[in-house]
């Protein structure tokens, strides 16, 4: 048990001391399934976030990942591609047509 946990749990037994009454929440279903305080933040540490709550997320950031890196593949192929148009040409020589006299 953690230090969170048997905290929480010391402050439950202190507030619900013998004789005070409480509410109490049963599983109609499964009567050994009970709770007496329902609030997340008495979770002893523990989030109250389920982890298959994060799947869409995942889902998402994946998806923007491949997207992103998708659009950066595009942009970079055209600027490959309109540099190569766009180069400086090499020194070359182009031969004179007409008869040349010196």
């Amino acid at each position: 048990m953690t230090d969170g946990q048997k905290d929480w749990k010391e402050q439950v037994v202190k507030r619900l001391q013998p004789g005070k009454t409480t509410y109490c929440y049963v599983n109609r279903d499964d009567k050994s399934k009970a709770v007496i305080d329902r609030e997340f933040a008495n979770t002893g540490g523990v989030s109250p976030v389920h982890p298959v709550m994060l799947i869409p997320v995942l889902a998402f950031m994946v998806i923007g990942v491949f997207g992103v890196r998708a659009v950066a593949k595009v942009i970079l192929v055209e600027l490959k591609n309109k540099r190569a148009r766009w180069s400086p040409l090499r020194e070359q020589r182009f031969p004179l047509s007409g008869n040349r006299r010196e």
